[in-house]
């Protein structure tokens, strides 16, 4: 292999979407604050990544079961990248509750998952979600779409969720292990540009 390899980090994502969002400072002021402690907070508290071959898209739509194997097809967005994310991006995407992200990690760590697993877990499955918002409020810059609208309005949703739950649990678990001392700001509503 010659050349230089292709690395995916979701937190390198984030910088080139808030330039692309720069562009309409109306749209991003009082947030983009927000989004980069939460984006600051979620790496910290990723820890070590296992870097390895990811698919980064794993959506059930790409997976193939002609009865004999299992294929997984779309690798667009495939190359190296954090294992961790693909874990918590899948769960994301596929809208888990917390007992089917107990038993996709339980599957993928081949036993019990630890306090630490949790911890990586939440923050790569937060920050899932919140690429997912950055990148339809992105897209809807470019394409004055009903769909666009629609897809910034579901990631958004999916967002305060997650914000809701994994993060205000991770958030907890930082501050009791004495890493974090701000509080979590309010959960801030992303509104279409859209009409």
């Amino acid at each position: 292999m010659r050349g230089p390899g292709y690395l995916f980090w979701v937190f390198h994502a984030f910088v080139t979407m808030s330039i692309c969002l720069a562009r309409d400072p109306i749209r991003i002021t009082g947030r983009w604050l927000f989004f980069s402690v939460i984006a600051g907070e979620l790496e910290g508290a990723s820890g070590d990544p296992h870097i390895c071959i990811c698919h980064a898209d794993l959506r059930a739509a790409n997976f193939i079961d002609d009865g004999f194997r299992l294929w997984l097809i779309d690798w667009e967005y495939g190359g190296f990248g954090n294992a961790w994310f693909d874990v918590g991006n899948m769960a994301a995407i596929s809208g888990f509750e917390r007992s089917a992200e107990a038993r996709l990690l339980a599957s993928y760590l081949e036993g019990e998952p630890t306090e630490a697993d949790w911890r990586r877990f939440d923050a790569l499955r937060c920050a899932a979600n919140l690429r997912e918002a950055l990148w339809a409020m992105v897209s809807e810059q470019h394409l004055a779409l009903e769909s666009t609208t629609r897809l910034t309005r579901q990631s958004s949703f999916r967002l305060r969720k997650s914000l809701r739950y994994p993060y205000r649990t991770l958030r907890f678990r930082l501050n009791s292990a004495g890493r974090v001392r701000c509080r979590m700001p309010p959960i801030m509503r992303v509104k279409s540009t859209v009409r």
